[in-house]
C-alpha cells in the first residue's frame, strides 16, 4: 500500500556502480598521496567549495617536482612509495607505473647487491653508491644514489636521489681517451721523455728512453738518478747545470753521453725545465732528450769529406807555392853546402883553427835544422790526416804560416805586419786546419793586394783575447775589395771572385771554424774602402776560458 504525498525511497547502487566510485575515490587517494592533486572540489548546499591541500608534506613534494635529479621514497623492501617526474622521465616510464614497482627491478642486475646494501644502510644514516638505471626503452643511465632515512607517520622508509651521471660520464671517458692518446704520444714519441726529483733522481720515463737505454720502467723509476747512466765526464757537465733546474731555470742543448745497459754510448740533446707547485716552488724537472746518434754520425762523414776536400785544397796550395817552397828549401841547402865547402878548404891548406870549423860547422848544422824544419811542416800540411785536437798557442800557428808564405809576399813587394797579442792565446784546435784557414785568408789577401796595383800593398793580422773568452784572428787587406753581393756569397761552396779559383778555400774554412765551435765573417766596418777584413774567432781553452767568463 502507498501513501500519498510521501517521499520516493532512494535507489540503492548496484554492485558494479559501488566498485567504480571505490575505484574511483581509491585512484583520488592516490593521486594525492603521490602528490599529483594540489586541491580538491566538493559539492555541498552552498555550492561547489575547493579545498587545497596545504599539509606538512607540500612544500616537500614541491620542492621534489621542482627538482632535476630523480626522487624516490623507498620501503625497507625496496618498494617504490613515491617518486617524482624527473624520475619517471629517467626510466623513461610513466609516473603511475614507477609508484609500486620495486627499486630492485629498475637497477640492473650487477648493481643490485650494492643498491640493497644501500638501502640497508639508509635506514641509518646518509649513504652513497653508483649503479645503472635500466629504463623501459633499453638505454642505460648512469646514476649516482644518495640514501638517508625518513620517517613517515612511524613507518622507517629511505629517501633516494638519483643523480644522473651522463654527461659526467660522457665527459669522463672523452678525458680518458684523451689521456689515453697523450699517454700513448708520451711513450712512443720519437725523442725521450722524463721527469726527475729534486734530488735527480728518475720518476717518470717514456718506453722510447727506456728502449735506447734497454732498462726497464722498474729498473730506472725510483731507482737511478738520471746521472747514474751518464759517462764520467757528462756527470761533471750536468751537475754544473742541475743547481739551475732547481732554482728554476731552463737548461737548454746540453749535449750529454749517455750509458746503455750494455755499456755502448748514446749521445743525447738535453732541453729541461722546473715543474712548480701551486706556492711556486719547484717539485720536478721535465726534459726531452734527442738522439744524437744520426746527427753524429752525419757530422762525422762530414768532417770526414771535409777532411778529403781540404786535403786536396792543401795539395792545391802546396803546388802553387811550389817554386817559393823550392827556394826555401834550397836556401838554406846552399848554405850548408857553402859552410862545408868553406871547412873542406881550411883542411886542405893546413890553416884549419878548430875554433873557425865549430863556428862553421855550427852554422850549416843549424841550416840544416832549419830546412828540416821546413820539409818537416810541410809534410804536415800537406799530409793526408783526421782531425786531431791539441792544445796549441794561435799566434805561433800566425807565425808558422807567415813563413811558409814569406818568399811570395817579399817577392811581391806587399808588407805583413803582425800584431800579435803579447802573451800566448791558448786554443784546443786542429794545428793543421787552423793554419790552412790562416793560409787561405792570407793568401787571398795576398791576392787582392796584388790585384789592386796600389802604392799601399799592406796585410795586416792581428790576434787578441777577446771579452767573451774568445780568441780572435783579424786579416785586413788594402786590395781590390768586395762588392756588397760578393761579401755576401763569400763563404758559399764554388763562389769565388778569381778569375781561376775553385771557390772552394773559404767554403772550407768556414767548416773547419765552426766544427771549432767558432764563427768567421767578414767586417765591413773595419777595412779600407778599398781593402777587405776577415775575422774569424775560436773558443779559449779551458781554464783561460773560464777565468775570462768569470771576471765578465
Amino acid at each position: 500500500m502507498s501513501v500519498k504525498g510521501a517521499a520516493p525511497r532512494p535507489r540503492r547502487p548496484s554492485v558494479r556502480e559501488l566498485r567504480a566510485r571505490l575505484a574511483e575515490a581509491e585512484e583520488t587517494l592516490r593521486a594525492i598521496r603521490g602528490g599529483a592533486v594540489d586541491a580538491f572540489v566538493i559539492r555541498t548546499r552552498h555550492g561547489d567549495q575547493v579545498f587545497a591541500l596545504h599539509g606538512a608534506d607540500h612544500p616537500y613534494r614541491v620542492l621534489m617536482e621542482q627538482m632535476e635529479e630523480g626522487a624516490a621514497t623507498v620501503s625497507t623492501e625496496g618498494t617504490i612509495l613515491y617518486a617524482n617526474r624527473r624520475l619517471a622521465a629517467m626510466l623513461r616510464t610513466p609516473l603511475r607505473r614507477v609508484t609500486g614497482a620495486s627499486i630492485y627491478g629498475c637497477i640492473s642486475e650487477p648493481d643490485q647487491p650494492a643498491v640493497r646494501v644501500l638501502l640497508k644502510g639508509g635506514r641509518t644514516g646518509a649513504h652513497r653508491a653508483e649503479a645503472t638505471l635500466c629504463a623501459a626503452d633499453g638505454t642505460s643511465v648512469p646514476v649516482a644514489l644518495a640514501a638517508n632515512p625518513v620517517r613517515i607517520e612511524g613507518v622507517e622508509t629511505v629517501c633516494l636521489i638519483l643523480t644522473d651521471l651522463t654527461t659526467r660520464k660522457q665527459a669522463e671517458e672523452r678525458l680518458q681517451l684523451y689521456a689515453n692518446e697523450i699517454s700513448d704520444l708520451y711513450d712512443h714519441a720519437p725523442c725521450g721523455y722524463h721527469s726527475l726529483d729534486r734530488g735527480g733522481t728518475f720518476v717518470r720515463i717514456n718506453d722510447t728512453e727506456l728502449q735506447w737505454l734497454g732498462y726497464t720502467r722498474d729498473e730506472i723509476a725510483g731507482r737511478k738518478k738520471f746521472s747514474d747512466v751518464m759517462t764520467a765526464a757528462s756527470q761533471e757537465v750536468f751537475r754544473e747545470n742541475f743547481p739551475r733546474l732547481v732554482k728554476g731555470r731552463d737548461v737548454m742543448d746540453l749535449e750529454l753521453q749517455l750509458v746503455r745497459k750494455d755499456g755502448s754510448m748514446l749521445p743525447v740533446l738535453l732541453n729541461a725545465t722546473a715543474v712548480r707547485d701551486a706556492s711556486g716552488q719547484v717539485v720536478r724537472i721535465r726534459a726531452t732528450v734527442v738522439d744524437l746518434t744520426a746527427r753524429k754520425q752525419a757530422e762525422d762523414n762530414a768532417r770526414r769529406h771535409q777532411a778529403e776536400l781540404a786535403h786536396v785544397l792543401r795539395l792545391s796550395t802546396m803546388g802553387e807555392l811550389a817554386a817559393e817552397l823550392a827556394h826555401g828549401i834550397n836556401q838554406p841547402l846552399a848554405a850548408i853546402a857553402n859552410d862545408v865547402a868553406a871547412c873542406a878548404t881550411y883542411v886542405r891548406s893546413g890553416n884549419a883553427a878548430s875554433r873557425k870549423l865549430l863556428e862553421l860547422l855550427e852554422r850549416a848544422a843549424a841550416e840544416a835544422l832549419g830546412a828540416g824544419d821546413i820539409v818537416h811542416h810541410l809534410r804536415e800540411f800537406a799530409q793526408k790526416r783526421g782531425s786531431h785536437l791539441e792544445a796549441t798557442n794561435l799566434n805561433g800557428l800566425v807565425r808558422n804560416v807567415a813563413r811558409l808564405l814569406e818568399r811570395e809576399i817579399v817577392q811581391r813587394e806587399i808588407t805583413l805586419r803582425l800584431d800579435l797579442a803579447p802573451r800566448p792565446i791558448p786554443v784546443h784546435a786542429d794545428r793543421v786546419e787552423i793554419e790552412q784557414v790562416l793560409v787561405n785568408l792570407i793568401q787571398n789577401a795576398i791576392d787582392a793586394v796584388g790585384e789592386a796595383a796600389s802604392e799601399r800593398k799592406q796585410i795586416h793580422v792581428q790576434t787578441r783575447k777577446t771579452e767573451d773568452a774568445m780568441a780572435e784572428v783579424t786579416v785586413r787587406d788594402i786590395g781590390t775589395g768586395l762588392s756588397d753581393a760578393a761579401a755576401a756569397r763569400l763563404f758559399e761552396a764554388f763562389f769565388t771572385t778569381k778569375k781561376r779559383g775553385l771557390g772552394m778555400g773559404l767554403a772550407i774554412s768556414r767548416s773547419i771554424i765552426e766544427a771549432h765551435h767558432g764563427r768567421i765573417w767578414i767586417d765591413p766596418r773595419a777595412g779600407d774602402a778599398r781593402g777587405t777584413t776577415v775575422r774569424f774567432a775560436l773558443p779559449l781553452q779551458g781554464p783561460e776560458r773560464r777565468s775570462r767568463r768569470t771576471r765578465s
